[in-house]
């Protein structure tokens, strides 16, 4: 109680197993402690209906928070350009991408500009939509090239496989757990069977401002890359 006493908006960030759980705690202190509303961080699947373990815990998360009754904004994002990173090893090592699905049509947001939404959203008392998305970012293509920038910058070769066998799975999502490493597969698989993401303006309606592009992102992290 005393971590939220005098505050007006929560600003909520959760995930894994438990997640309905742990949003319930929060919303409940937050609804006691007399704090107007709460600003959540939660994934674009639950827009979607997808049903992967990651989806369903975001889900979970939002329901947990209608049910206490609080005011909520939530922020359902994508993918994130962070999650390049992820390529960092086997493009230093073999200079390959390694990307279960590539094929699938995918639009990262830069963590900036959703961080920007998310400020805007605390700082408003009475936001438009009461779930703002800021999925997708500003173009749509495939995600193991979404733009030249590493590509052009290392004179790497992009190449995925087309398969996502268990050897490229791991490689992939080295540095994580078993079990989160298969339910980030399982939220991908069945992304690959959808459209695949699309372009939005979000970014652009709440901040007044053009989204970064991947390019944008690219440019002060390639050291991670070589």
């Amino acid at each position: 109680m005393r971590a939220v006493k005098g505050v007006d908006t929560v600003l909520l960030a959760s995930s894994g197993p438990g997640t309905g759980t742990r949003d319930a705690n929060v919303a409940n202190t937050a609804a006691a402690a007399g704090a107007g509303r709460i600003v959540r961080i939660s994934i674009a699947g639950v827009d979607a209906g997808d049903g992967d373990p990651v989806t369903q815990w975001h889900r979970a998360g939002e329901e947990a928070i209608d049910r206490v009754g609080i005011p909520r904004t939530c922020l359902r994002c994508g993918e994130l350009m962070t999650t390049a990173l992820w390529w960092a090893a086997t493009i230093r090592s073999m200079r390959k991408v390694i990307v279960p699905y590539p094929d699938t049509p995918s639009a990262p947001i830069d963590p900036g500009d959703v961080a920007t939404v998310t400020v805007r959203c605390l700082r408003s008392a009475a936001p438009t939509t009461p779930k703002p998305s800021c999925s997708p970012g500003p173009r749509s293509s495939p995600p193991e090239r979404p733009s030249n920038g590493p590509d052009d910058s290392l004179g790497t070769t992009w190449r995925a496989p087309r398969s996502p066998t268990t050897r490229h799975s791991r490689r992939w999502c080295r540095g994580s757990a078993t079990g989160d490493c298969q339910c980030r597969l399982d939220m991908i698989e069945i992304k690959s069977k959808g459209p695949g993401a699309a372009p939005s303006d979000t970014v652009e309606t709440v901040t007044g401002r053009p989204p970064d592009t991947f390019d944008d992102w690219a440019a002060p992290n390639l050291a991670a890359f070589r």
